[in-house]
């Protein structure tokens, strides 16, 4: 099978100055903003994380009982 490019990202999280995250903003927060909109003003601030020694079962729960698609490691 030939490599094929990674579809982009439907949404990437934003990092204050020393590399915590602080946010993240969707795609569709993009599609949705106004003009003079800055990134902390559309972004989701209320960040789920997991370390990359959390067992996938347990991610798999916190994604479902929180309702979200993605969980930054």
């Amino acid at each position: 099978m030939a490599d094929q490019p990674a579809p982009p990202p439907e949404s990437v999280p934003v990092c204050d100055e020393s590399g915590k995250i602080i946010g993240m903003v969707s795609e569709a927060d993009l599609i949705a903003l106004k003009n003079g909109s800055r990134v902390k003003d559309i972004m989701n601030p209320e960040v789920i994380t997991v370390s990359a020694d959390t067992p996938v079962e347990k991610v798999a729960a916190i994604m479902h009982a929180k309702k979200v698609k993605r969980v930054p490691v």
